[in-house]
């Protein structure tokens, strides 16, 4: 079981699968691959959409690299920064809080921007805030995690929505893999 890499230039390549998982994943994946997920997502930039398949199991990952303006679901910067930092204070409701945390804000903000914090290879991304899994075994997601270094040698693997108690097995194969 060797996994493949489909890019926006072999997507033609691919053999879907008939599965359930595998024709979501077609009839979603393949026109924001081909189209560019910027036609669909407005605040999405410098990111590509790919496909690992292992056996019959199609599991997306997205690239990007920093942009002010991206959307969360592909960069850490806008998640953890942009979003959380900066949006959520907001809903505090304590002026003085809010006026203190983003006065601390500034400067990590201003790290984070040049610290390439968003040179990451996000796995399982649908591009929406929550990416349920396909139906993985334990065996794919080895040979995937494996493979998945050789691929992006100069990124952080990021594994979107692990959820241990729908899917107890990712979380475990993970964590042996750390």
């Amino acid at each position: 079981m060797k996994p493949e890499l489909f890019t926006r230039e072999n997507i033609n390549d691919i053999n879907w699968p008939s599965t359930a998982d595998g024709e979501y994943a077609r009839r979603y994946l393949l026109p924001t691959m081909t189209d560019g997920a910027q036609k669909y997502i407005k605040n999405i930039y410098n990111t590509q959409l790919m496909i690992a398949k292992v056996d019959d199991v199609i599991i997306p990952i997205t690239t990007s690299d920093f942009h002010l303006d991206n959307t969360y679901t592909v960069s850490p910067y806008s998640h953890y920064v942009s979003y959380g930092g900066y949006e959520e204070v907001k809903h505090l409701h304590n002026p003085p809080v809010e006026a203190l945390i983003k006065l601390l804000m500034g400067p990590i903000a201003s790290y984070f921007r040049n610290a390439d914090l968003d040179k990451v290879a996000y796995v399982n991304n649908y591009l929406l805030s929550t990416n349920l899994y396909p139906s993985v075994n334990s065996e794919q997601l080895s040979a995937l995690s494996e493979a998945l270094p050789g691929w992006f040698p100069e990124r952080v693997i990021v594994f979107r929505s692990v959820d241990e108690k729908k899917n107890p097995h990712i979380a475990d194969i993970l964590k042996e893999k750390l």
